[in-house]
């Protein structure tokens, strides 16, 4: 296996690009990105094609965060931007929250940032009339090689360059996001994401939302990601006000699913082919989420979080997300948009996602030991009969 570059490389390579070396705040970025070069270097086990592949998309994330620094200098009023009551949908992978995130975002009151937008943050303000035609291509282009490189991943997670999608987009600028613990094999970079203090990453964050915001403000944000699960309290640090829809399925479905998802991801082009092996690490950093996230919500204003089980939504989407706006302080108002979506992205069209525990080295009884007392917290009735 080829090794990583050396963190000073790639640095000079973002810079010659965005031709600044001003990358914003170099503790907000540098030392997730050593991190997370150790890391893939030590453990990911990938081969050269990937690692150049992922080079290039490191040094973009570095020259959009050029662009961002650099437009917050010009434009300080940006700070200044306010985001009132955001709606975060979160839940450990695979339960759920991609159908909810994207029923919300049918509401005509609220705004759910596209992929390519959180891909490029920043219209350059001399961008021509075809700059977000462009952005758009380049975005569903990235989409295309990855579904061509793992074509069962179109199945697990349908994406489209001008769709919503995860706010990790956003956190991938900071180089401190679990979705890397999904696409290689890096416990290390995992258990240090649990560890540091990651509120000043989510400052970077929310300046980002703000830049998102500064041209149109109008609505209230809704956003998704399950890597929110990890950093709970950070993410009420930075938004004290935020409303949190977390959901929950039961593990002996979630799980397997999410080591389905991380084994598509690593498995190609990489050295790690033992899917017994991705069970473990994916029951560890469920483990890591799960319980300190349970053990949170005791300490928080219960009415800023609303627990949602994955069964009723499948069951009554509409009703579920009815709810949902009433209990957020958001008339749900007509559900028209919301059930043409429905019709128009059935479950299974892409493709139907198959997987089981055993098939990743997990049985019932492994997972009641180890998560028993989150589903009896929150899936009583998932137990009944077990």
């Amino acid at each position: 296996m080829a090794g990583m570059p050396p963190y000073e490389q790639i640095l000079a390579s973002a810079a010659l690009q965005a031709g600044t070396k001003d990358f914003g705040d170099e503790s907000l970025y540098g030392p997730a990105l050593r991190k997370l070069l150790a890391a893939v270097d030590d453990e990911a086990a990938v081969e050269p094609v990937r690692i150049w592949r992922s080079v290039v998309q490191w040094v973009s994330l570095l020259v959009s965060r050029a662009q961002i620094s650099a437009l917050v200098a010009k434009h300080p009023e940006i700070r200044e931007v306010p985001i009132q009551r955001p709606i975060f949908v979160v839940g450990l992978p695979r339960t759920g929250t991609t159908l909810l995130h994207n029923l919300l975002a049918c509401h005509p009151d609220l705004r759910a940032p596209k992929l390519w937008e959180m891909r490029n943050p920043v219209r350059p303000e001399n961008a021509g009339p075809t700059w977000e035609e462009v952005a758009i291509k380049e975005t569903q282009s990235v989409l295309d090689l990855l579904y061509s490189t793992v074509p069962e991943f179109r199945a697990i997670h349908p994406m489209n360059a001008t769709w919503p999608d995860e706010c990790s987009w956003l956190f991938r600028h900071s180089f401190a996001t679990m979705v890397y613990a999904y696409t290689y094999r890096i416990p290390s970079y995992a258990a240090w994401l649990c560890e540091v203090d990651m509120a000043p990453y989510y400052e970077h964050f929310r300046l980002q939302l703000q830049v998102l915001q500064w041209r149109d403000p109008s609505r209230r944000l809704v956003l998704k990601d399950p890597c929110h699960l990890w950093h709970l309290p950070a993410l009420f640090s930075a938004f004290p006000d935020a409303e949190v829809v977390m959901l929950h399925r039961s593990l002996r479905e979630a799980l397997p699913s999410m080591a389905s998802l991380c084994f598509a991801l690593q498995r190609v082009e990489s050295a790690h082919q033992d899917p017994v092996a991705m069970g473990a690490y994916c029951m560890d950093l469920a483990d890591r989420g799960l319980l300190p996230a349970m053990w949170f919500q005791r300490a928080v204003d219960s009415r800023q979080i609303t627990n949602v089980a994955y069964r009723s939504l499948v069951a009554d989407p509409i009703g579920t997300v009815q709810q949902i706006c009433e209990t957020v302080g958001t008339k749900s108002g007509d559900m028209a948009a919301a059930r043409r979506w429905l019709t128009e992205h059935r479950q299974h069209g892409p493709g139907r996602h198959k997987y089981t525990l055993e098939q990743f080295g997990m049985d019932r009884a492994m997972v009641s030991r180890r998560f028993g007392r989150y589903e009896e917290t929150y899936l009583p009735e998932d137990l009944q009969g077990t």
